[in-house]
């Protein structure tokens, strides 16, 4: 299951929050007049000034895209598809974190995963505070509605950031200092929420993005948790579908976490196929595989021997396996659509030299590093591409 990411705190835990916005504020005065910056901001700040500088964001914008009226239909719908996760969220936010900063003029801030604000916390004062900027339930934070901002990024990249002072792109929001994090679901990788703690610039430390971290991590622990019991009723409910399989078999649900087989995969979760309605597909580590669907349940036996071909689209990305008629569709990361080209585009076997040069250019790349790309890639889909030197081992057509 993914491993929480520590965050990139903003200020150093010895550092004076307000001399070090004052240092800022220079900063950000260079930049959006268009002089040399005096020093580098941190690259998580230098690229979203320049993401939200291309959108034509200008530093006095204040609409932060206010929607009261979908907020409750979003909470429904956390607590519907994380039932046990959602209400320890809403425990840790109202009693653990809503104590913690209670008096502090901190505010507390859920949010759905893509940064509309479900639910405040802090005393009045400070909740008046948050009002002025626009920080108030439905309002979505994102980049594009309010500029650089903890919980935007943190909605962006899936991990946790801390923005400090004039790090913020708006004007408005120099005299505060954030914290976010993204609540993950262990099962998919994906956050479900985002928890946030805002304060005044001279109120800040590196420790409250510590806080919101741990906090979001206690959530984590009980999605975890339901996830495996979840597992354990799904292998007792799909018992019957095995009986009577002599060969091998896998149990797993929708996400491919493992809830049992009669094999040792050495791994908790096997890659199924992007394409839901694929009966044979190629799965790694076990080849040529035969996938029965029954609710959240999937059943993995093997598949008889069989032709294979590939189909790959560059822009889309998309590699489609054809077995015995059917079509399975999957994703390539970027780096991995890029080798596969680079094949494609070799008349003869390349070496991982040749390979590196043709798929990161000048770009200084270790051996070791394209070894284990390749090695991902050849386990993801087994006789496509053999071992060094490299070629490709079926047919391949571009579409």
């Amino acid at each position: 299951m993914p491993h929480p990411s520590p965050g990139e705190p903003a200020l150093l835990f010895d550092e004076d929050p307000q001399a070090y916005a004052d240092l800022l504020a220079t900063l950000h005065s260079a930049r959006r007049n268009g002089r040399r910056l005096p020093a580098r901001p941190r690259p998580i700040i230098q690229h979203s000034w320049n993401r939200v500088q291309r959108m034509g964001l200008p530093v006095d914008h204040r609409d932060p895209d206010v929607d009261e009226r979908t907020v409750e239909a979003e909470h429904d719908a956390l607590k519907e598809a994380h039932r046990a996760g959602a209400s320890q969220l809403e425990k840790l936010f109202h009693t653990v974190l809503a104590g913690s900063i209670d008096g502090s003029g901190l505010v507390g801030v859920l949010t759905t995963r893509d940064a509309r604000v479900l639910d405040r916390c802090g005393d009045s004062s400070a909740l008046a505070r948050a009002d002025r900027i626009g920080f108030v339930h439905g309002a979505r934070w994102l980049e594009s509605s309010v500029g650089t901002n903890a919980i935007g990024i943190a909605a962006r990249l899936g991990r946790p950031v801390q923005v400090h002072g004039p790090e913020h792109w708006c004007l408005d929001q120099h005299g505060w200092s954030c914290a976010a994090s993204p609540v993950r679901d262990p099962a998919t990788g994906t956050p479900i929420a985002m928890l946030d703690v805002s304060g005044p610039v001279r109120e800040a430390h590196a420790a409250i993005l510590a806080l919101v971290r741990s906090l979001a991590a206690q959530v984590e622990l009980t999605l975890r948790a339901s996830h495996v019991e979840n597992l354990e009723r799904l292998r007792s409910r799909a018992m019957p579908l095995i009986q009577g399989i002599t060969g091998m078999w896998v149990l797993c649900d929708r996400n491919g976490w493992v809830a049992g087989s009669n094999i040792d995969l050495g791994v908790d979760r096997v890659s199924l196929p992007d394409d839901s309605s694929s009966e044979v597909v190629l799965v790694p580590r076990l080849g040529t595989c035969r996938l029965q669907r029954a609710d959240d349940v999937v059943l993995i036996t093997h598949g008889a021997r069989s032709t294979r071909h590939f189909s790959f689209s560059p822009s889309e990305r998309r590699l489609d396996v054809h077995l015995d008629g059917t079509i399975s569709a999957y994703t390539l990361s970027a780096r991995h659509a890029d080798i596969v080209h680079a094949l494609l585009d070799s008349s003869s076997p390349i070496t991982g030299v040749e390979l590196a040069s043709a798929v990161w250019g000048e770009a200084p790349i270790s051996q070791v590093t394209v070894r284990a790309e390749l090695s991902r890639l050849r386990r993801r889909f087994p006789g496509l591409i053999s071992a060094a030197p490299y070629r490709l081992l079926a047919p391949v057509e571009v579409v």
